[in-house]
């Protein structure tokens, strides 16, 4: 390991034992940084963000996640979605905006959604699973993605 990588890993190691102590106006900016560029990070960040009680914290912690440039980390992500002892159903919306917005995880997200429709519908019923349609439409820029988000 060289010095740049050592001294990376020392000062990810210091944020990662002293989140409460960061100021929260600049919190999730350090993670997500930290979060893009190191993808090995995304599973010790999860692991905080489900025993987190700070409601702040846990929206930091979320934001940094989904930042990972990984796709294996994001398909992994994505499959946390359908498992509430992972990700709880109030927060799987979110998730699933953030990785859709990541331009690594936008195809990931779209494919998860298409093929997870029928449990979402039933998973989400009434109360929220219009907001999945109406939140995609407004993110979806490219003409290939918006016709076959037309056509789903």
């Amino acid at each position: 390991m060289d010095s740049a990588s050592e001294e990376g890993a020392v000062i990810t190691s210091s944020v990662l034992d002293n989140l409460m102590k960061l100021n929260p106006n600049y919190r999730h900016i350090i993670l997500m940084t930290l979060s893009k560029h190191d993808d090995s990070l995304m599973s010790k960040l999860f692991d905080v963000y489900q025993i987190a009680a700070d409601p702040d914290l846990k929206s930091d912690l979320m934001a940094a996640i989904c930042e990972t440039r990984s796709k294996k980390n994001l398909r992994k992500l994505l499959s946390y979605c359908k498992d509430e002892t992972k990700i709880r159903t109030q927060d799987r919306l979110m998730f699933f905006l953030r990785i859709l917005r990541n331009p690594k995880g936008k195809d990931l997200a779209l494919a998860w959604f298409y093929k997870n429709w029928d449990f979402l519908y039933k998973s989400e019923g009434d109360k929220s699973i219009a907001d999945y349609p109406r939140y995609i439409a407004n993110i979806l820029n490219e003409k290939e993605d918006i016709n076959q988000f037309i056509n789903f």
